[in-house]
């Protein structure tokens, strides 16, 4: 999933580029609209951003939850695949308060979306959150997408009590 993942917001570079939009709000949108169409693909069900390709949906908890409901309510969930936060303020107050929200998630992965002039020392900073974490369970999953100043992302994927498994950009 995580290569799925990285490939799909990779994409986000290049639209960036075509039609130059800068805001939080653009960036937002196209991350979402590209995690939706991922989730769809693999047949999840989501609660996420109302956006192009599903403009009645609604947050839950989350900026994004990818889930596999029971078959008897969409909101009896059998299984959490991917829970998502994001933060494009630079600060590490704001880009922690919403990182925390994925440290005590319980799902499979746990994405977040953030910017920061030092990628490696802020991945670095949300790895020690995990690792200090008491609520953080050994071999959470989770993957950092980083926008840098040069108009990409730099990816992150670390577990708990694990190293970094892939760091690219």
């Amino acid at each position: 999933m995580i290569n799925k993942i990285i490939k799909s917001l990779e994409g986000i570079n290049e639209r960036a580029a075509a039609i130059e939009f800068r805001g939080d709000a653009n960036y937002t949108k196209a991350c979402m609209e590209t995690l939706t169409s991922l989730a769809y693909g693999n047949n999840y069900h989501v609660y996420g951003h109302a956006n192009i390709i599903e403009p009645t949906m609604n947050e839950w908890l989350y900026d994004m939850v990818w889930c596999t409901p029971e078959p008897q309510s969409i909101f009896h969930i059998q299984k959490i695949h991917l829970v998502v936060e994001s933060e494009w303020k630079t600060g590490k107050d704001e880009q922690e308060y919403d990182f925390y929200k994925l440290v005590q998630a319980r799902a499979e992965l746990r994405l977040f979306i953030f910017q920061a002039k030092s990628v490696e020392d802020r991945m670095n900073y949300f790895k020690d959150i995990v690792e200090r974490s008491s609520i953080a369970q050994e071999g959470d999953n989770y993957l950092l997408a980083c926008w840098n100043d040069d108009g990409g992302f730099t990816f992150g994927s670390f577990s708990k009590g694990g190293g970094w498994d892939y760091l690219s950009n």
